[in-house]
């Protein structure tokens, strides 16, 4: 069941239990410039490179909710365990 409440759209997921819709559809962003994904690292929890993984310039990207900070610095999720730094959208 979907809800509008604050001009923000929720799923109802349990009684009186909701979550944002941009959650779990995505917001779609472009690119201004190539971007590095990124993991978080186990123990020290700041974010490293992801297997070399390289999206390029101009390039469309799912992002879901809003940005997160790791370490100070922000980043969009991208999928599971996976993050964009959120200065490389435009």
């Amino acid at each position: 069941r979907t809800t509008l409440s604050n001009k923000k759209k929720y799923y109802q997921v349990g009684q009186n239990k909701f979550i944002v819709a941009s959650n779990v559809d995505g917001t779609t962003r472009t690119l201004k410039k190539n971007a590095y994904i990124y993991k978080k690292s186990k123990g020290k929890g700041k974010a490293v490179r992801y297997k070399n993984s390289v999206l390029k310039q101009n390039s469309q990207q799912q992002t879901y909710g809003s940005a997160v900070s790791i370490k100070g610095k922000k980043y969009y999720i991208i999928g599971v365990g996976k993050y964009v730094a959120k200065s490389d959208f435009k």
